[in-house]
Order: C-alpha cells, then sequence, then structure tokens
C-alpha cells in the first residue's frame, strides 16, 4: 500500500473539522494552515452545492445539510477502512465486534463460540459509551448495547429484551414495597459513568424529579461481579439487569428489592454504523448470534 485513500483528502479535511469543532483546532491536527482548511471546505461547499457550516454565537455549527454529509462520509470513510482490510487479508478480515459488560458476559459471550467456527473475532467488553467510539473510529463492526445511543450515527436492531431490578442483601429489612425515597440513606454502588446501566438508573430517577446526588452514600464499581458481592455482602444496594443476579437471586444471596412504580425492561441492542455497505453481512451475522 502507498498510504493513499480513495476518498477525497478534503473530506478527511471536513470530518476533521467537524470532530475539533474548529478550523484552526484541524489545521493544527492536519498540519495544515487555517486558510488552507478553510479553501478545501469552501471546495466541498461548491462541489455539493450546498454550505457546510453557521456560526451561531461565535460557535460553529454544522447545518442540516453539513450534518446528511457528516454522516455519510463518516460511514464511507469506516467502510472503506474495513474494505482495504478485507481486500488484503483475502476476505479473512477478523470480525471484531464489542459488547457492554452485562450482555457481553451473559448473552454474547456465550455465543462468541459459535461466531468462531466461521470467522476469526476480535471481541471486546467496555461500555455503551466506549463501544460507540470505536465503531465511529472504524475500530469495532459492531457492538451490542444495554445502554442508549445516537440514532442518528447508528442502526440498530433488538438484540433481547432485559429486565432491570433493584437489588439487596435478605439482611437489610425494608418491611414490603417501598418508594425511592426509602432508600436513599442506603449505600448505593453504581456503574461508571458511560455504562448504560448507570444511564437506565438515571432516567428513572429523573421521572422522580431526582437524581444520584440524591443518595447518601454513592460508590462507582466498574465491575458487575464486585457490585453483586457487596450487595450480597450488605453493604447496600444496586439496580441491575436481572439476567446478571438471576443465578444469585435464586440460591437466596441476594434478593429483589421492591420498588414501587419501578416496573423497568430494557431492549439490549445490535448496533452498526448507518449507512454502512456491510449492513446485510452484521444482518447475517446478528440472526446468527440471535439463533444461540
Amino acid at each position: 500500500m502507498n498510504g493513499e485513500k480513495m476518498l477525497d483528502f478534503r473530506v478527511n479535511t471536513f470530518i476533521t473539522v467537524v470532530k475539533k469543532n474548529s478550523f484552526t483546532k484541524a489545521a493544527a491536527v492536519l498540519n495544515l494552515t487555517q486558510p488552507a482548511v478553510s479553501s478545501q471546505i469552501r471546495y466541498l461547499e461548491r462541489y455539493y452545492q450546498v454550505k457546510l457550516f453557521d456560526y451561531q454565537n461565535r460557535r460553529l455549527m454544522l447545518t442540516p445539510a453539513g450534518l446528511t454529509l457528516y454522516e455519510k462520509l463518516v460511514a464511507m470513510q469506516v467502510d472503506e477502512a474495513k474494505l482495504l482490510d478485507v481486500l488484503h487479508c483475502q476476505y479473512e478480515a477478523p470480525l471484531r465486534f464489542g459488547a457492554t459488560k452485562t450482555a457481553g458476559q451473559y448473552l454474547v459471550a456465550p455465543r462468541v463460540v459459535k461466531l468462531a467456527r466461521h470467522h476469526k473475532v476480535e471481541f471486546l467488553i467496555a461500555n455503551t459509551r466506549q463501544l460507540c467510539q470505536k465503531l465511529l473510529d472504524g475500530e469495532l463492526d459492531f457492538a451490542v448495547v444495554e445502554g442508549y445511543y445516537d440514532k442518528n450515527s447508528f442502526e440498530g436492531v433488538c438484540f433481547d429484551k432485559a429486565r432491570y431490578v433493584a437489588i439487596k442483601s435478605p439482611d437489610i429489612e425494608l418491611g414490603g414495597p417501598c418508594t425511592i425515597e426509602d432508600v436513599l440513606d442506603l449505600p448505593i454502588f453504581v456503574r461508571e459513568e458511560g455504562s448504560g446501566s448507570r444511564e437506565i438508573l438515571e432516567r428513572f430517577l429523573r421521572q422522580s424529579n431526582l437524581n444520584l446526588k440524591a443518595f447518601a452514600n454513592i460508590n462507582v464499581i466498574s465491575d458487575i461481579n464486585t457490585i453483586k458481592a457487596l450487595v450480597g455482602a450488605g453493604a447496600g444496594i444496586s439496580f441491575i439487569y436481572h439476567m446478571a443476579v438471576a443465578k444469585e437471586v435464586e440460591q437466596g444471596k441476594i434478593e429483589l428489592l421492591n420498588i414501587l412504580d419501578m416496573n423497568l425492561y430494557h431492549d439490549i441492542m445490535f448496533i452498526f454504523n448507518r449507512n454502512s455497505l456491510f449492513k446485510n453481512e452484521y444482518l447475517e451475522i446478528y440472526k446468527l448470534l440471535k439463533e444461540g
């Protein structure tokens, strides 16, 4: 390879300006002058016959046409990188995918062996925010996520519908059903920012005009097994997908916490970059995974 790309170099300049939200910062990254960057953007505007940027309160903003072009070009850029991998590996390029922690451990991991019979695989466990960024950067082909995602950037199909529950130790006595306000004094264990599981909790709290800061003792732990161990030991409560604690609940090590008006189910989504040339391939993999 000579390092050249099929996509015009001005496309990369445009994408960089959008990501950096600045002509000046993009010029520094690309080792260009700001006038050169401005000239390349004007070329694209003449070519597509649309205005790509506006300034609002001195802030650089994409126009609606600019946003559409950005989304399409990012998808093309990611697909080009994948296409090069496929061509140079003679159709044996690895299948790169990720999953969020609960979905990865309890839904996807048991099925990876089936994928591995048909593909070379590279499997990553991370939170929703991290996986979405890696999809946009072309480092992953698809992901299975628990959290909310940008539907303008990604296309998704439902992989599973999961129940979301509150949990406690059998040693914590609360005397029957309770409100969310009744447990605010208990220590709570939550996932890190960017976690889909945490975002679901935050959205539920907002329905009661609350946020995480309403809890007296907040502990941030990224590992699901550590959270379950702490809750089982009576150290506090947590909110988690039922599939992650079904075994412990059956064994009596953890109990479900009955919070009034909390009847939450959330779609676990199989997502990939919108407008991808490889959409049909990804949907075939989705079917393969769904079959279990």
